[in-house]
């Protein structure tokens, strides 16, 4: 008997990895924002005919793997759900004016092979195109030039998931920057917890009461610093993060990648990316009070 699995939740829930991973034992996927991307929709607004012939198709095709005996994925986003169901939900995918005022002070960039990739990634992993993707994609080799020096700071570092969400956490804080804050924020609560992700964000991890073991204290610590004023540190800064195993080597690429980080959260503030509303409504509520700064979501 055919297995047929919806998929529909919010941003970062898991449902790309889950549907590839089902896809990869022989299912079916149909996928709302990839079926969108094919028929050649690249601002994130399908209009309510074209949602309403995908659909149609899904359902036939739907029906013809289920009497085949295959299984289906139906992956339903609540990002594609939402403009399917009116004209002012889409109009915010496709950063049209949110609360009063655009999702960016720059606008769309000029469609180019680049960007389209760059939209593709996140409607494929995310299930929409993010805010300040559309700053950025204004200019793709930059932002490709970012990532990769980023990716080798972070590699060289040692860094992985949940130190990153420890790091970008409280440089976002200190920086007041409310788009990585909302990001990394819920992506440390689900590496750690709720409240120590809050704790984190207003750089009150030192109190004690978190999850975070000394090292991941000092490096928070370390990063805050760096945000607030990179030349108020002192030799004894270093050797703490020294005391907490960290080599030269190390710390050298640590402070690389919190520079990277800082400068990527400077673009997206001074040209005024609004935070995602899907970040904000995915965040946990421990996590959306800590955050008081910065520019407020898009509606």
């Amino acid at each position: 008997m055919a297995l047929v699995t919806l998929l529909c939740g919010p941003v970062c829930a898991g449902k790309t990895t889950i549907a590839r991973g089902l896809e990869a034992a022989g299912a079916l996927v149909l996928s709302y924002d990839r079926e969108a991307w094919a028929r050649g929709v690249r601002d994130g607004r399908p209009p309510r005919e074209l949602v309403e012939q995908i659909d149609a198709d899904f359902l036939r095709r739907l029906e013809g793997a289920v009497l085949a005996d295959r299984d289906v994925v139906l992956d339903a986003s609540l990002s594609t759900r939402a403009r399917g169901m009116d004209d002012a939900s889409a109009a915010s995918y496709a950063g049209a004016e949110r609360g009063g005022g655009m999702a960016a002070f720059v606008g769309e960039p000029a469609p180019s092979a680049a960007v389209e990739a760059m939209y593709g990634d996140d409607l494929e992993g995310d299930g929409y195109v993010m805010n300040l993707t559309r700053v950025w994609a204004h200019a793709p080799e930059v932002h490709d030039a970012w990532t990769a020096f980023a990716t080798a700071s972070a590699q060289a570092a040692g860094l992985g998931f949940r130190l990153k969400g420890v790091v970008v956490s409280a440089l976002a804080g200190a920086l007041r920057d409310s788009y990585c804050s909302f990001a990394w924020g819920g992506r440390l609560a689900r590496a750690t917890d709720p409240d120590t992700a809050a704790a984190v964000l207003r750089g009150e991890e030192a109190a004690g009461g978190t999850a975070l073991d000394v090292s991941e204290r000092t490096i928070a610590a370390w990063a805050r610093r760096l945000a607030r004023d990179p030349n108020s540190t002192t030799a004894g800064d270093v050797a703490a993060l020294r005391d907490v195993g960290l080599d030269d080597r190390t710390i050298v690429a640590l402070t690389a990648y919190i520079a990277a980080r800082i400068a990527f959260s400077t673009v997206n503030d001074a040209l005024g990316a609004l935070p995602d509303a899907e970040l904000h409504a995915s965040a946990p509520d421990a996590v959306r009070d800590a955050i008081t700064w910065g520019r407020a979501p898009a509606d």
